[in-house]
């Protein structure tokens, strides 16, 4: 008798275990929907601490099979711009394994809408396994006529480092910008480039 109530607590758990998984681990079935990962995305400025979730959607996998990274990198294109906007932001909560999505986010600093520029710009400083790729095009983003992306493209190259030497005469430029946020930035990613790796750049 003991046998058996001892089983049936085992199957009870077995079945709770893989609804949870279901629900919200990082075995989610959605981490491999392209629809229900978009509706994540059109929905995260509601609270963007939930596209954390993805970082787990990746340790989950092996990056050379990874299903949610190429997702996410067709979202960068999407039609809308919060499910865009979000995708950016994804990528730089992943950080260095998104690694396989900075062509991505070069080509996103291209987007008609600024705050996607502006995000995309923040997620390279996270994302880049190194500077010299993304040094350059975060270069000419401090000259994007929106403030914001100038400011994060500033917040990028800090978190790169001693890697983002070559930005330095553009980050001395850039304390001249009309704007205060991108002058405070230009300062700090001075520092952080002078006095090696910064703070940010791994999480």
């Amino acid at each position: 008798m003991r046998i058996w109530k001892f089983l049936s607590v085992v199957c009870l758990w077995s079945v709770l275990s893989v609804l949870l998984v279901g629900s919200s681990g990082c075995g989610q079935r959605w981490c491999r929907n392209p629809e229900a990962i978009r509706t994540r995305l059109l929905t995260a400025w509601k609270d963007y601490s939930t596209l954390d979730l993805f970082k787990d959607c990746v340790r989950a996998e092996t990056l050379e099979k990874n299903r949610t990274l190429p997702i996410l990198m067709e979202a960068l294109k999407d039609e809308d711009t919060l499910v865009r906007q979000s995708a950016a932001i994804a990528l730089e909560r992943i950080g260095p394994n998104a690694r396989a999505a900075v062509p991505s986010l070069i080509e996103a600093l291209k987007d008609q809408d600024a705050n996607v520029r502006s995000r995309a710009a923040r997620a390279l400083g996270y994302v880049a396994p190194d500077a010299e790729t993304v040094v350059p095009p975060l270069i000419e983003a401090l000259k994007d006529k929106h403030f914001a992306v100038r400011g994060h493209a500033t917040v990028a190259l800090g978190l790169l480092g001693a890697e983002a030497k070559a930005a330095i005469p553009a980050l001395i430029e850039a304390l001249d910008d009309k704007e205060e946020s991108v002058r405070r930035g230009a300062v700090k990613a001075l520092q952080q480039i002078e006095g090696g790796p910064g703070p940010g750049r791994i999480r």
